[in-house]
C-alpha cells in the first residue's frame, strides 16, 4: 500500500470523524492505535496494514530486499528493470579492447550513431561525406557498403586476414558474435579488429565533416 490513505480510503474521514488532514498523535494513545471506530472494514484494514508506532523513540529506516543488507548496486538492480542478455556483448570485450573503441562500436551495433538518417537531421543533408554523398548515410551504409569502409575492410582482410561475411550489417554482427565468443587469440583479435575498423570509419566521417580534413585508407 503506497501513498496517502486518504486515496485508498475515501470513507475514512466519514467513518472516523476525523478530518482529512488528521495527525498520527490523535489515533495513538499511549503507543497503541486508538482508533474511533475499527468496526468498519475500512478502518479494520487500515489498521491491518499499519505496524506500530512508539511515540518519542527516533525512526530508522530498514532496507527490506534481498539479504536485508543496503547497497547502491541493490538500489539500482531495484530500480531498473534487467533486459536479458544479447549475443553481441561479447564482441565488447577481450584482452585488446580499447575502451573509446568498444564504446564506438557499442553504439553501432545499438543503431544509434548520429547518422544523417536519424528523424532529427535535416534531410537535404543526409548524404554520406565518406563516399561524396553519393548514398544515404545509414549505420548500413557506413559498415559495410560505403566504397570508403569497403576499401578499410579489404586492407583488413588482406593484411590481418580478417574474415567478415557479405552480409547486411546487423545479420554480419549475429555471426560474428556466434564465430568469436572464444578466449582464443583469433577471436579476442578478431573482436579487436572489428571495433578498430568501427572506429576508424566513424572517426574518418566526423573529420571530413567537422574539420574538412580527409585521410586515405592504409595499413
Amino acid at each position: 500500500m503506497k501513498g496517502p490513505l486518504i486515496h485508498h480510503y475515501p470513507r475514512g474521514p466519514l467513518v472516523t470523524g476525523l478530518p482529512a488532514d488528521s495527525l498520527l498523535i490523535e489515533v495513538l494513545q499511549h503507543g497503541c492505535w486508538n482508533w474511533p471506530s475499527e468496526t468498519d472494514f475500512d478502518i479494520s484494514e487500515i489498521v491491518a496494514h499499519l505496524p506500530n508506532i512508539h511515540p518519542g523513540e527516533s525512526d530508522t529506516i530498514h532496507w527490506k530486499l534481498n539479504s536485508g543488507r543496503f547497497s547502491s548496486a541493490a538500489v539500482f538492480s531495484f530500480l531498473t528493470s534487467r533486459s536479458p542478455t544479447v549475443m553481441w556483448h561479447v564482441l565488447l570485450g577481450g584482452r585488446f579492447k580499447i575502451p573509446r573503441q568498444a564504446f564506438i562500436l557499442w553504439l553501432a551495433i545499438k543503431g544509434r550513431l548520429s547518422t544523417m538518417d536519424r528523424p532529427w537531421i535535416n534531410q537535404r543533408e543526409d548524404g554520406c561525406v565518406l563516399c561524396n554523398f553519393a548514398a544515404r548515410e545509414t549505420h548500413q551504409h557506413l559498415f559495410f557498403d560505403c566504397p570508403y569502409s569497403k576499401r578499410c575492410l579489404a586492407i583488413l582482410k588482406e593484411n590481418a586476414r580478417f574474415q567478415w561475411p557479405k552480409e547486411e550489417w546487423n545479420q554480419g554482427i549475429m555471426w560474428a558474435s556466434r564465430k568469436w565468443r572464444g578466449k582464443h587469440l583469433w577471436h579476442a583479435g578478431s573482436r579487436a579488429a572489428l571495433a578498430s575498423i568501427v572506429y576508424h570509419v566513424w572517426t574518418e566521417r566526423n573529420c571530413r565533416k567537422f574539420r574538412s580534413q580527409r585521410r586515405r585508407p592504409k595499413w
